[in-house]
Order: C-alpha cells, then structure tokens, then sequence
C-alpha cells in the first residue's frame, strides 16, 4: 500500500514531465510546493524523505533540500520529535493572512485591470471553463486550476515583490480550501471568478478588486470556523 506521500502527489493533475538531472532540485521543490497549494497533502500530514523520495523516484538529498525550502518560507513545521508536517493555521494566523491576501492581491489585480489584454481574459474564461468542468473530480485537480487562474492575474500586475509575498501566504493557507470544496461553495466561487473577469475585460479595476476581496472573504469565514471549532474541541 502506498504511503500518504505518494498518493498526494499522484493527486497533483500536473503535467510534469520526467525530473531530469540538470533541474532535479528545482522540480523536486516545485512538485512539492505544488502538492501543497492545490490541498494534494493536507494539513496534519506527516512527510518523510523516504516516502517524498520514492514518491518522486528520486535520492534523499534534493527532498531534504526542498524540505528546507519549504520550512524556511513557513509552508512546513519542525516538530519537537524532528518530524516535518504540513501544519494547521490558527484562526487568529488565518485571518491575518486573509487580510494581507485581501490587501496585496486587490492591489495586483487593480494594477492588472489596466495592463490586462483580451487574449488574457480569454485564457482566464477558459480556466474558468476547466474549473468548472473539474468540479466532480478530485479537489486537488481544481485547486490547481484556481491557483494558475489567480496567479495569471497577478503576473499581468507586473508586481513581482507583491507576487512573492502572496505565493507566500497561499503555501501557508492553500492547504485549508479543501475544506469548503463543496458544489454549492464552487459555484459562489466561479460567480466572483466571471465578475473579475468582465471587471478586467471592462478595465475596471475597482470593480475587480471588490469580486475578488468577496472570493476571498467568502470561503474564508467558512475556514475560519472551522479553525475555531478545532480550537474549541482542543
């Protein structure tokens, strides 16, 4: 039976071609990183280099690597014991970092609402299309589609500070969004997603930021409290 490891990566609807020597340690990262922001490895869940290795079919020392990476931007926890896990936020960390989601990423998507071209909201219907075609498949293969829909959005910002923070903050609560992936939640998704995209077809960059603090906001209460029913049970 495989370990949790491998199945959170075989979730990841990537097309990730073979890891090549050359780039070992960057795909090692990128994979992992990726399993984490679509909710593939879910919050609470233990990872050892011997499983992420075989997972990957690789040796010990680029997952190590890629560990390092992850802890140091704070997508990853050191327990006591030494044992890595993909933690779960605090309410009170939750709502920080939805507020900073709110701030910086209205800011990118305002800024791209003037730069943005009809060939990127074509792109971005089409995402939306996907996502909503993926709706019946596995979370984490819509969640993937949700993280590039976002975040060819914010390319478009041309902020790339901004764009760092935020792909930042979405490895430390990208995780959580599989716990409101139910089908009326999506299609409340998918609303703010059509009106921030007529928002940047109209270069109305208010009127994208407003759709997108609400497809934030939205979910997030939801997240929320469930993190304080966590608390409380504890």
């Amino acid at each position: 039976m495989r370990d949790r490891d491998e199945e959170a990566l075989a979730a990841v609807p990537l097309d990730v071609m073979p890891i090549e020597r050359d780039t070992l340690h960057q795909q090692v990262y990128e994979r992992l990183r990726q399993a984490i922001v679509s909710g593939a490895i879910l919050p609470g869940t233990a990872l050892s280099v011997r499983g992420l290795s075989r997972a990957l079919g690789t040796s010990p020392m680029p997952v190590r690597e890629a560990l390092r990476r992850l802890i140091a931007e704070r997508a990853l926890e050191v327990l006591p014991n030494r044992s890595v896990i993909l933690p779960m936020p605090s309410a009170a960390r939750f709502a920080e970092i939805r507020r900073l989601r709110i701030a910086i990423e209205g800011m990118m998507v305002e800024a791209a609402a003037g730069s943005v071209t009809a060939a990127d909201c074509d792109w971005l219907e089409a995402s939306e299309r996907a996502m909503e075609a993926a709706e019946q498949g596995p979370p984490a293969e819509y969640l993937a589609l949700h993280y590039a829909f976002h975040f060819r959005i914010y390319q478009a910002a041309d902020m790339p500070t901004a764009l760092a923070i935020t792909e930042s903050l979405w490895l430390q609560t990208g995780p959580m969004l599989h716990h409101v992936m139910g089908r009326h939640r999506l299609g409340v998704a998918r609303g703010q997603h059509k009106a921030i995209i007529a928002a940047l077809r109209r270069h109305d960059g208010a009127a994208a930021r407003a759709a997108l603090a609400a497809d934030i906001q939205e979910p997030g209460e939801e997240i929320l409290g469930i993190l304080r029913r966590l608390e409380e049970a504890a």
